[in-house]
């Protein structure tokens, strides 16, 4: 028979800890190398998945809830997508059990990676198990663990800093011979075949790229000049590298031209035939975060490669620009003046079909703020490729939102008059008291089968009872014990959504009583009632109400009594 490793004898000992319950399991699997499709070591995304989910499928008393996968994303940066989806189930109670294949995988920050294992996840009940590691956090044998996961936790950001230190000290000795070593080849140029690290032209790009400059010299702005290319049915740059097999993520395939693209297409010297180094740096092991560097800062190599546009054009182009940042920086110094009125509206009003923020504007006039408005710029911003036209005037949205608001506060008078006539008539009293009195027997039944079982046990003792026959007896008192304590939670749970729904006191009720009195809309109220405010096509307004499944629960409760409770909606 062969012998078991170590990591398994000690994850077994582990399993016999909360065998009753079934945990909601979150695989999370993290690879910091974008392009893995050569790879075929143990750390694939792949390989990491597969032994995670057999890990989970072979204990009963785990449950896979998701997988989230992170795959090009470094471990020092817990700003990741997957990873923050990982956290949101987490924090809404679908997750309460994370598995990883080691701790480097999770995280390689010492101290961020700590916070998670030492403050928050226990604060959150969740149970954290690193395979590797031989780390549970809910073995009480783990005691001793702490420490140890501490030290490797220590390691591991030792050794990516490290790292960082020996990769940045290799790239500027290769960036200083001219070599490209950027994450992605600028759009317009490609690299060539026979591995170099020169820049060859991508002369299907470079046609584009050509004519958006030709369209800026005749006076285009960035916007029309999107809106035409989109019109044409060209390729964004993302979506030309994702049809040219550089890019592999399907979430290009309905990129589209955007006015930001046009600007950084037109304002990059790498079209002039510049190298450039250095906009953007960072450096782990000095602690440097990423930052834009002013362009003294640059590592420029001028005449390195094949260019696609004259310095002339180019400096028509980038003129043009900056002159009309002068005017735009004019206008705002000459409104600084005025100061804008509060935005009650901050992050409640959304966008009803793709889920942004609506953007408040101010429209000027002779000097004053004439009316603030809200709007869509989703649309604006793909140039109409995207979402949606809509705006609303604030005042018009306040009105809107005050007198639903209103409404709401008459049903909650409505709703408090219904639970008077309910209480005067007993009926919630009576089914209060029921489940009281229910309550009470269920204890009194669980107190009489103790008391059978502790004699059964005597009986045993003093062999009146067969071995057998005491497990038989036994086993048969457990089972009703147990149909006892499950009702007694039902029970319980059914008094306290007495205590919290079928009463004044109701959430809901509650926070819609607080602003009975108010006469205008306020910052104040909107936060403390409202979820988002999103504005349709038509401009129509949709408010998601707080406690909204505390108020149809109520409406429930009195329904099943024959008392309809109407509502504004």
């Amino acid at each position: 028979m062969a012998r078991k490793s170590r990591r398994q004898s000690v994850i077994a000992n582990q399993e016999t800890i909360v065998l009753e319950k079934a945990f909601k399991v979150g695989i999370y699997v993290r690879l910091s190398i974008e392009d893995i499709r050569d790879r075929k070591d143990s750390d694939s995304i792949h390989n990491q998945t597969s032994m995670l989910k057999q890990f989970v499928e072979e204990r009963p008393y785990l449950q896979t809830y998701s997988i989230y996968t992170d795959n090009g994303e470094k471990g020092t940066n817990f700003d990741r997508p997957e990873f923050n989806r990982l956290m949101d189930d987490v924090k809404g109670g679908r997750v309460n059990c994370i598995v990883v294949k080691d701790l480097s995988r999770f995280g390689r920050d010492y101290l961020e990676t700590g916070n998670y294992l030492e403050k928050i996840f226990p604060f959150l009940g969740v149970r954290f198990i690193s395979i590797n590691d031989n780390y549970d956090s809910f073995n009480p044998e783990n005691t001793n663990e702490g420490l140890i996961i501490s030290l490797k936790n220590l390691l591991n950001d030792v050794y990516t800093k490290d790292i960082s230190k020996k990769i940045i000290t290799s790239f500027k000795e290769r960036q200083s011979k001219g070599e490209f070593l950027g994450a992605h080849v600028p759009y317009g140029y490609a690299r060539p075949n026979d591995g170099s690290y020169t820049l060859v032209v991508d002369e299907e790009a470079a046609v584009v790229i050509r004519q958006i400059y030709k369209w800026k010299l005749e006076g285009l702005s960035d916007a029309v000049i999107a809106r035409r290319l989109n019109d044409m049915n060209v390729p964004s740059p993302s979506k030309h590298k994702l049809n040219k097999g550089e890019w592999k993520s399907d979430r290009y395939k309905e990129s589209v031209w955007q006015r930001i693209a046009i600007k950084a297409i037109t304002e990059n010297e790498v079209y002039l035939g510049h190298k450039i180094y250095g906009k953007i740096q960072a450096s782990l092991y000095e602690g440097k975060k990423k930052s834009r560097m002013p362009r003294d800062q640059w590592t420029i190599i001028e005449n390195d490669h094949e260019q696609i546009i004259d310095q002339e054009s180019f400096d028509i182009v980038h003129n043009k620009r900056v002159l009309i940042n002068e005017e735009f920086h004019e206008a705002i110094e000459r409104n600084k003046h005025l100061e804008n009125t509060e935005n009650i509206f901050k992050d409640l009003a959304k966008c009803g079909d793709c889920k942004s923020n609506l953007v408040r504007r101010r429209h000027i006039k002779k000097g004053e703020i004439e009316y603030y408005y809200f709007l869509c710029t989703t649309f604006e911003s793909n140039n109409g490729c995207k979402c949606s036209r809509k705006y609303i005037f604030e005042d018009e949205l306040k009105a809107a939102v005050y007198e639903t608001i209103k409404n709401e506060i008459e049903l909650v008078n409505d709703i408090d008059k219904i639970i008077d006539k309910v209480m005067a008539e007993n009926k919630r009293s009576n089914q209060s008291n029921n489940i009281a009195l229910e309550i009470k027997k269920t204890k009194i039944e669980i107190e009489k089968l103790q008391a059978i079982r502790t004699t059964l046990f005597d009986d045993y003792l003093e062999q009146l009872l067969t071995e057998q026959e005491y497990l038989y007896a036994k086993n048969d008192y457990d089972k009703k014990e147990e149909k006892f304590r499950n009702r007694l939670d039902e029970l319980f749970l059914e008094q306290s959504r007495f205590a919290e729904v079928y009463t004044h006191e109701n959430k809901y009720l509650t926070a819609f009583r607080r602003f009975m009195d108010a006469q205008e809309l306020s910052r104040e109220m909107l936060t403390a009632l409202v979820h988002s405010i999103e504005l349709k096509s038509d401009k129509h307004i949709h408010i998601n109400f707080k406690f909204k499944d505390t108020f149809e629960e109520l409406r429930v409760h009195f329904k099943a009594q024959g008392i309809e409770v109407k509502s504004y909606e």
